[in-house]
């Protein structure tokens, strides 16, 4: 058993008030969720439904709400997510319960971020670290790892580190190892978008996928070790497109093979046009020709519903890349021209939200200091 299971079971078992147990039976469910458990989640979630019935309990449904939110993100359904987090955000706020509401915030946080409703996610975030004193080890971690992911994937590694740090040590002090994980994915993450996000102007460069291949083989191992099945799509993938920067098409081809013809949620195909686009490069450079264009039919089509611009950029400049392959010129030069100007977009779109972020985020957490 793992640490923070022994510790939540022990909270569950010397719970002197329904409130308690409520939160401690959430907070199993919720790490039952995030570590890809599906069935003793839904157990877990079954017994606090269940003691609903019997005990009228306004802080047993906020708990209740929050686990069923966790429980659809798990599943890709990040709408539904939010949906019921901000009802029990709604009701924490009726309580006037500062704990529930820094608890809330931080999952809307991370919700609305997943999203792409950057402005909400920094709202939230904001809210959730107000009153650190109020704030428990989950909520601080959780929002904290939404801000580091915000600089992160807007190209401000060095500010992301203080806040990947600050989420780190708080997982580390609840002995959250999904959560350590969850940090080690996305900052490997956030590293390949920004390494492929410069290819486009500048090329890569061997230190960046030298520390991308470090940081990709930390997150593999560390979640193979822990035994975590929360990453089952999401690290292939990830796999996916770090070998296709590496140059190793046919092994980047066989992944994304396996992966993008699956059933995925709607939140996932948002990033069809992009990874579609590496795999349609992939089997430009293995000369799959024929199957490279019916690819990139598949991404134009997408691309009319991509509201992303970092996406459609770098799905654009695929596009390029295999026309130029393939010695149509005119097509290439088309579709670079396309790309500068969502590369354009997306440079905008960073610098305001930059700002936004030294606004708000200039004071590092000071928790843990």
């Amino acid at each position: 058993m793992s640490r923070i299971l022994d510790k939540i079971s022990a909270r569950i078992n010397e719970a002197i008030s329904p409130s308690d147990w409520f939160k401690n039976k959430a907070r199993l469910a919720i790490y039952y969720a995030q570590k890809g458990d599906a069935i003793d989640a839904a157990k877990e979630i079954s017994q606090i439904r269940n003691a609903l019935q019997s005990e009228n309990s306004a802080c047993g449904v906020i708990y209740a709400n929050l686990v069923e939110a966790t429980i659809c993100f798990q599943r890709g359904s990040n709408y539904e997510a939010i949906e019921k987090s901000r009802r029990a955000y709604a009701l924490s706020n009726a309580l006037a319960d500062k704990g529930l509401i820094s608890l809330s915030a931080a999952w809307l946080a991370h919700f609305c971020f997943n999203a792409g409703q950057y402005e909400n996610a920094i709202s939230f975030a904001s809210e959730c670290l107000a009153d650190t004193s109020a704030c428990e080890n989950i909520a601080f971690a959780r929002s904290c790892l939404v801000i580091a992911n915000l600089y992160h994937f807007f190209d401000d590694f060095q500010s992301a580190k203080e806040w990947y740090d600050a989420a780190r040590i708080a997982a580390v002090d609840e002995g959250d190892e999904v959560m350590i994980g969850v940090i080690l994915y996305n900052i490997a993450t956030y590293r390949l978008n920004n390494t492929r996000m410069s290819e486009l102007t500048e090329g890569v460069f061997d230190a960046d996928t030298f520390r991308l291949n470090l940081e990709a083989a930390s997150s593999f191992n560390f979640d193979s070790g822990v035994q975590s099945t929360s990453l089952p799509l999401l690290l292939p993938l990830l796999n996916a497109q770090v070998q296709t920067l590496n140059g190793r098409f046919s092994e980047a081809a066989e992944l994304f093979e396996k992966w993008l013809y699956r059933d995925m949620s709607a939140d996932m195909k948002r990033l069809y046009p992009a990874l579609r686009a590496d795999y349609a490069w992939c089997l430009a450079n293995l000369g799959r020709k024929n199957e490279a264009l019916h690819e990139i039919s598949i991404v134009n089509a997408g691309l009319s519903v991509c509201d992303a611009p970092d996406d459609r950029a770098m799905a654009l400049y695929r596009i390029a890349m295999a026309y130029s392959l393939f010695g149509s010129m005119n097509f290439a030069i088309d579709y670079l021209n396309r790309m500068r100007i969502a590369l354009s977009d997306h440079r905008l779109i960073q610098i305001d939200f930059l700002k936004k972020l030294n606004l708000r985020f200039g004071q590092k957490p000071k928790k843990f200091s």
